[in-house]
């Protein structure tokens, strides 16, 4: 079956078919400003514009840190299994600020937080192969860090199971 293919939009002047195409792509999903100017960028509309979409954006509610914050960190954490390390990083990446990350972060129960660590852990044993408990704690612990838990929840789940 031929794939099919879309035409990219290219900026031609014509700033109510930009800003209707641009609130299309925010109510999509929620989405940030540097995803915007991303995509302003690959659509080669001149950088002179950006402070004017941002701020349609922003006064027609297309765009909000604080809804975007929040809605990131639920499906990072409910759908990838992040911990609250790399959520922060990456919203950091996409220049949120550190109130609205704070705030959002906070949206996560700390009870499903240990929970989802424990499950991921529990899952993560019984695929990795070691030659003894000091390797498998070590690719445990790597694995977990990778995944944005922090160290001291991790040690407090290995002491638990690997009690010597």
């Amino acid at each position: 079956m031929p794939k099919k293919v879309f035409k990219k939009f290219i900026y031609t002047d014509d700033e109510q078919d930009l800003l209707e195409r641009i609130e299309h792509y925010c109510a999509y999903t929620e989405r940030c400003e540097q995803d915007v100017i991303l995509k302003l960028k690959s659509w080669e509309v001149p950088s002179t514009l950006f402070p004017k979409v941002i701020d349609h954006l922003k006064n027609n509610r297309f765009l909000e840190q604080g809804r975007y914050g929040k809605m990131f960190v639920r499906g990072k954490f409910n759908l990838k299994g992040w911990g609250k390390q790399k959520i922060k990083f990456q919203l950091n990446s996409k220049h949120i600020d550190e109130d609205t990350i704070e705030t959002s972060l906070r949206e996560i129960n700390e009870e499903d937080y240990i929970d989802k660590l424990h499950l991921l852990l529990s899952n993560k044993q019984k695929s990795v192969s070691a030659k003894d408990n000091f390797e498998l704690k070590n690719k445990l612990t790597k694995y977990a860090l990778q995944k944005g838990y922090e160290y001291h929840y991790i040690k407090d789940w290995l002491e638990k199971h690997f009690q010597e």
